[in-house]
């Protein structure tokens, strides 16, 4: 078990910088998943 106290706030940043894009990303692609059936709905129904 790694002791959290040895890290450095330069450490927690590098570590922040790390996931932080691929949080973005995921909650991108989560967006466009669940978004995308209501859009085919909204755009399909009034035709």
């Amino acid at each position: 078990m790694v002791d959290l106290r040895e890290y450095t706030y330069g450490d927690w940043l590098r570590l922040c910088m790390r996931f932080v894009p691929a949080l973005l990303v995921a909650q991108v692609i989560w967006s466009v998943i669940l978004f995308f059936p209501f859009a085919l709905v909204w755009f399909v129904l009034p035709l």
